[in-house]
């Protein structure tokens, strides 16, 4: 029997009436798993309540889980001086569509007319605010256009047509599909504009320009990125300093300068501060490097790596001699065998996990500027995104999860759509984008390297039914990514077409039909021979694709975080209103299918630590698809890693798990 309700139709009205129902029919365990999860929503609704400090959510509050609303909290959403929140997840949403959409101005010509009435300066209903007007003028000056008149046609509402590409925005970041970088998210319409998570900064060997490049690194420090630098041109430590007569102390002691920046300029409050380190393997003192963070007691803010040079590898096989140069007078200050150096390294790496190695060879074999620019010898912080000095690059990441249908399938066609969109939104970013440095500016412009990549990846494979460390889930990688790559092409050369070309592209390997990629995948000859043909013509990005680590990003968008396998199956968090579980929803998807869910099941999985491994009454493929991060071996996170990397432009940040009781051969 219908129950009248009243009009519109409150969400409680409706679990009353199915509660009542429930006890009337006498269905009363039913009943009690149904008030059991009503009470669980309740305490969810409050805690978001308290946590956001309202009496009612809105539609876009309900969207995001609490973790996800506790960070958008702790980083992202503005706060007054008491630390009250000032700003709903919607108005922060909403400001950076608005930020990102002020480029599109740029790129159309304003509509003849307009029947908006409002005098607002708005694209739409996406409303601009002084730091809006702020970056309007900022470009307007940069493309020597006139603000005050594109601000009346704003008032006029001349521009509103540009209101669905703003939508298109939004809606995937509301929906979850996509996220910018956290510097996007956090910067964009607020007095902190940048939008860039990584950079990279040059080092010359004078006090004047490790100083300079100082005082960049604290300034971007303070907007939310991160900073990459080799130190490989600086003296060695003890080399003579002829305007002073003293000696230098050498790339370490300074790295500890930078360290301590760090420290004390703790990035904003948005997160911590974070560097990469590289010095070369030829100079004099990379044994000290290589030793400096031992005992992670040193350089705390500091990933560190080694660029290991043509050669070295060679050397290290054959047991031979290796020069150590001064990177001043080229002299050979030292020699050493190539294999006890790699071996210093090795058990570095075992005992502390630093230094990381990168290999200047594969980095510039398929360096798409390297006749135009020369080597690429820096990465960022995490080591996905190679650049030249005062470069930056802007990221975003596509949620996998958010296209798997109904039948447990990539939904490809939905993909492709959104690559399009995500593709064009980070070239918007580097057009609107706040530059710390002029010559930040120009490298941005000159270069339009962008960095789409994904997340919750290792659940998709859960709902396909594949193993994380299997040859089908290898390939399904390399499906992805082909595609992830094709389309993001695709869309640079769509672009390209509608706004021209990075400046440098006649320079590039695009313009001779090469891709920085080494894939030869699924897709048809035919189609990635006529995109080739059609890059030659133009592409608008250096890069287009990148896999970031998506730590904050992915909370929000609450998934994996990158490529990585599943943390854990599940496990709960407490906190003073109540409990909160948190499952892997493609695992108890998969547990009611089989009629095996439960309560029991759950703290049995929570108890094991978020494995169900030595849970032997659960069929074996279900333990073999649900394997945890620290269950799957080494020698198989790599050939995940290698399965991306294929058909990425730049790189790939990727945890390579190793058991406790790993060796140092293990490690070598």
């Amino acid at each position: 029997k219908l129950e009248a309700l009243p009009s519109p139709i409150q969400i409680e009205s409706i679990q009353d009436v199915v509660e009542r129902t429930l006890m009337g029919a006498e269905f009363y365990k039913t009943a009690k798993a149904f008030i059991k999860f009503r009470d669980q929503k309740t305490i969810e609704r409050n805690e978001k309540q308290r946590i956001l400090g309202k009496d009612v959510l809105d539609e876009v509050d309900k969207i995001f889980d609490i973790n996800a609303i506790n960070v958008l909290k702790a980083r992202y959403l503005k706060q007054d001086s008491h630390g009250t929140v000032i700003e709903t997840i919607k108005e922060r949403f909403e400001a950076v569509t608005t930020n990102t959409l002020i480029a599109e101005i740029f790129y159309t010509k304003p509509a003849k007319s307009s029947n908006r009435k409002n005098k607002k300066v708005a694209i739409g209903v996406y409303e601009f605010n002084e730091w809006h007007l702020k970056t309007l003028k900022r470009l307007s000056k940069r493309w020597n256009k006139d603000s005050e008149e594109i601000i009346t046609n704003l008032k006029q509402g001349r521009y509103d047509h540009l209101e669905v590409i703003g939508h298109s925005f939004y809606k995937l970041m509301i929906s979850k599909k996509y996220m910018p970088n956290t510097p996007t998210i956090a910067n964009f319409g607020k007095n902190l504009g940048l939008g860039s998570a990584c950079f990279v900064l040059d080092i010359e060997d004078t006090i004047t320009g490790i100083m300079s490049t100082l005082s960049t690194a604290a300034e971007i420090f303070k907007y939310g990125g991160g900073v990459g630098y080799n130190f490989s041109k600086l003296r060695p430590k003890n080399a003579s300093i002829s305007m002073s007569n003293g000696v230098s102390s050498g790339p370490i002691s300074f790295m500890t300068l930078f360290d301590k920046m760090t420290d004390v300029i703790k990035q904003g409050g948005i997160r911590r501060g974070a560097n990469m380190g590289i010095l070369n393997i030829d100079h004099p003192d990379i044994e000290e490097f290589i030793a400096a963070k031992e005992g992670n007691k040193a350089l705390t803010n500091f990933n560190v790596s080694v660029l290991v040079m043509p050669g070295f590898m060679e050397a290290v096989k054959h047991n031979q001699n290796w020069e150590l140069k001064n990177p001043q007078t080229n002299a050979v200050v030292k020699t050493l065998k190539a294999r006890a150096l790699f071996d210093t390294i090795v058990k570095s790496a075992w005992a502390d996990a630093e230094p990381g190695l990168i290999f200047y060879d594969n980095v510039n074999d398929v360096n798409p500027l390297l006749e135009a620019k020369g080597p690429i010898v820096t990465t960022n912080p995490c080591g996905e995104v190679l650049l030249y000095p005062n470069e930056p690059c802007n990221l975003g990441s596509i949620n996998l999860t958010k296209y798997v249908d109904e039948n447990n399938e990539i939904d490809y066609p939905k993909l492709e759509i959104d690559i399009y969109t995500a593709t064009r939104f980070l070239d918007d970013v580097v057009e609107v984008n706040y530059y710390p440095l002029d010559a930040i500016e120009k490298a941005a412009l000159e270069t339009r390297k962008i960095g789409l990549g994904v997340m919750g990846f290792s659940e998709v494979l859960t709902y396909l039914k594949v193993a994380y460390d299997s040859k089908k889930g290898l390939a399904v990688a390399e499906d992805i990514a082909e595609f992830l790559a094709f389309h993001s092409r695709s869309a640079s050369n769509q672009l390209a077409k509608e706004r021209g070309s990075f400046s440098l592209f006649k320079k590039s390997m695009f313009a001779k039909g090469l891709f920085p990629i080494i894939g030869n995948g699924k897709f048809k000859k035919k189609e990635w021979k006529l995109l080739r043909l059609d890059t030659k013509k133009g592409t608008r990005n250096t890069y287009t694709t990148v896999i970031a680590p998506t730590g904050s990003i992915s909370m929000i968008a609450g998934c994996q975080p990158g490529i990585e396998p599943i943390f854990a199956i599940e496990y709960e968090k407490r906190v003073a209103i109540g409990n909160f579980e948190y499952v892997v929803e493609s695992f108890k998807q998969a547990m009611m299918q089989m009629k095996l869910w439960s309560m029991d099941l759950y703290y049995e999985v929570l108890h094991k630590n978020g494995s169900i491994q030595n849970i032997t009454y659960l069929p074996e493929e279900v333990r073999r698809i649900f394997k945890t991060a620290n269950e799957i071996d080494g020698p198989a996170h790599i050939k995940m890693l290698a399965s991306w990397q294929k058909w990425t432009d730049s790189s790939v940040s990727k945890t390579i798990n190793l058991p406790s009781n790993a060796t140092e051969a293990d490690v070598k």
